[in-house]
């Protein structure tokens, strides 16, 4: 079995293609961005992918993830550029949506079922690609808060990451929010099995547990010994932010789970950093 991964250069591809040639895949990456460590294709356009049993489509749209509802700069819309694909004739398409769809406004764990909210841009084009997919007999992930090594400079855990170890308070925007924090390889691995399974259908991939960001500067805070550090919010909204999934039915489709809880995650960077090794 082919499968092709876009956006393999980002945070998830890197892994998950890295996954896929490790359990013995006809794996090759599609992306902007050279890649001379793995399997690769360099495109223009992720309108130009190749064709294969399976597309995993991670890509996104450059400029595109304007959350204040502004659409600017995007190259292709990231519908019409997903029926692009699906056109190519790939057996089984399976999109990385964001939990993000379902907003943050119930403390209860969303199932699939549960209303979306397209309350900006970046989730109205979510929403929008899950149609087409759904549309074609696809698979869409909805994947909650990932971390670990290689992730971004601008989440939460990043950037609690950055101050420490020091000294003084550590700061936040909001200590508030409740998030459903999920280890960069658990998604992989969920990525991986939906591709070798006949499902279709929505399913979320996280946790299916909640942790505030306060509870998670402390957790990083006692395991790097500077447990007397103070929290602040600089930013704080004043009012609950909660986004939870429930994972159940994942879990029964595709005999699946994610292995590695918040605790053993921010222990394993916590361990990374001290060793050198980069997060």
């Amino acid at each position: 079995m082919r499968i092709v991964v876009t956006g393999a250069s980002g945070f998830i591809g890197r892994t998950l293609l890295q996954l896929l040639i490790d359990e013995g895949f006809e794996a090759i990456g599609v992306s902007r961005s050279p890649m001379s460590d793995l399997p690769s294709l360099r495109v223009t356009q992720y309108s130009d992918t190749i064709a294969a049993d399976v597309l995993i489509h991670l890509a996104e749209n450059r400029d595109c993830s304007d959350t204040e509802g502004t659409r600017h700069n995007c190259d292709i819309p990231a519908d019409k550029m997903l029926n692009s694909l699906i056109a190519k004739g790939f057996g089984k398409v399976i999109y990385a949506s964001s939990v993000a769809v379902y907003g943050d406004r119930t403390s209860k764990p969303h199932r699939v079922r549960d209303p979306v909210d397209g309350d900006s841009f970046y989730t109205r084009t979510k929403i929008s690609c899950e149609k087409v997919v759904l549309r074609a007999g696809g698979v869409v992930a909805r994947i909650s808060n990932i971390y670990g090594p290689g992730m971004a400079s601008n989440n939460v855990v990043s950037k609690l990451l950055s101050q420490i170890p020091g000294e003084g308070p550590v700061r936040v925007w909001d200590t508030n929010p409740v998030r459903d924090f999920i280890w960069i390889d658990d998604v992989a691995q969920a990525l991986m099995v939906m591709a070798c399974s006949a499902q279709k259908g929505v399913y979320n991939v996280g946790s299916g547990t909640g942790t505030s960001v306060a509870d998670l500067a402390c957790l990083m805070l006692e395991e790097a010994g500077e447990q007397n550090r103070n929290v602040i919010s600089t930013r704080p909204s004043n009012r609950p932010s909660v986004n939870i999934v429930d994972i159940s039915a994942t879990m029964r489709k595709f005999n699946w789970k994610p292995l590695v809880g918040i605790k053993e995650g921010i222990r394993l960077l916590m361990q990374m950093r001290r060793v050198g090794d980069p997060v």
